[in-house]
């Protein structure tokens, strides 16, 4: 488990930036990368969505992180 800081990025004066690497969609499910960086975290995360009755839905996310 790790420790989170008690201030915001934003307050620590670091800047957040983040990037949709990618969408793959097929039918009714969909594959999205996805790059988030709040230093000094880095992460990437991969989201399997589904469109249920219309809207789309996360079915399952993983992720990896690391800290510079």
């Amino acid at each position: 488990m790790f420790e989170q800081e008690c201030c915001a990025p934003k307050k620590l004066g670091l800047e957040r930036h983040d990037e949709i690497l990618s969408i793959n969609v097929e039918r009714d499910l969909a594959l999205v990368r996805l790059s988030l960086q709040i230093p000094p975290r880095y992460m990437t995360h991969m989201l399997s969505c589904l469109r249920v009755g219309g809207t789309w839905k996360i079915a399952q996310k993983v992720m990896t992180m690391e800290t510079r």
